[in-house]
């Protein structure tokens, strides 16, 4: 490739050739190209010298930067890669914490069912103390209300999508500000919460004890516990219980499986 007496040029180039195989232990190459380049260079005058080693000084700066560029790339690389590393393992910690709370949520949900279930007689009866109550009842009609209440959550009348205060207040030759009154005083609740109570306890008690429920659809689940939609039940059983459908479901299977 060199034509005529370039000699700085095959100066340089023999310069290249003897690192070049010097960097992949080729000695015999290196020790041919090395002494070329020696034999070359003694020939060469004072300003050409001082030309090829200005040269080969700019070549090696720009070799000595790529290898700055390669590590530092490399470093980049390592960064970003112990970054993914640390969200990685954030979100391994986070889910296994938000699981243990989940079971706990769960775990707590149904020893209060159990707690619920247990015979009238061995129940403690739980009024809610209100120092100002809305409206005086007799002790008489309160208990015949009470009575009546304690039948109907006996009954399946809560899983009726239509059922309200007005009606079930009929149905239990009541008014409607007694009813309210007495669910307020002993149920701790309105009469909306105290309905959608008794349907999430409900529909976990048949997903706890058939199987088939664990199969269903959030929607089949929710019409069958007498919801308007899958969101609205779903947000209510959160609400709740502290988790969601599925993952009270999910808890259920596993309890069975040990």
């Amino acid at each position: 490739m060199i034509k005529g007496n370039e000699t700085p040029l095959k100066a340089q180039l023999y310069s290249y050739l003897a690192q070049n195989y010097k960097s992949t232990n080729d000695l015999k190459n290196y020790q041919k190209y090395n002494n070329l380049y020696l034999a070359v260079k003694d020939s060469l005058s004072e300003e050409e010298n001082k030309v090829l080693s200005k040269t080969l000084q700019i070549l090696e700066n720009e070799n000595r930067n790529e290898s700055q560029k390669n590590k530092f790339s490399l470093k980049i690389l390592l960064s970003i890669l112990l970054a993914c590393i640390i969200v990685f393992v954030s979100f391994v910690l986070y889910f296994q914490k938000k699981r243990k709370k989940e079971k706990l949520f769960y775990q707590n949900f149904i020893k209060n069912l159990e707690e619920k279930s247990r015979p009238a007689e061995m129940a403690e009866e739980k009024t809610i103390k209100k120092s100002n109550p809305s409206i005086e009842i007799t002790e008489e009609t309160e208990k015949q209300i009470i009575t009546k209440l304690n039948k109907f959550e006996n009954s399946d009348k809560y899983l009726n999508p239509n059922i309200s205060l007005p009606s079930l207040a009929s149905d239990l030759k009541t008014n409607t500000r007694y009813l309210s009154e007495i669910i307020s005083r002993h149920k701790g609740k309105n009469f909306n919460t105290y309905i959608n109570g008794l349907r999430i306890d409900y529909i976990c008690r048949n997903i706890l004890k058939d199987a088939k429920f664990r199969k269903y659809k959030i929607s089949a689940i929710a019409s069958l516990s007498g919801f308007s939609s899958g969101e609205n039940f779903s947000k209510i059983f959160k609400k709740t219980t502290g988790i969601s459908p599925s993952v009270f479901i999910e808890n259920v299977e596993k309890d069975h499986k040990t």
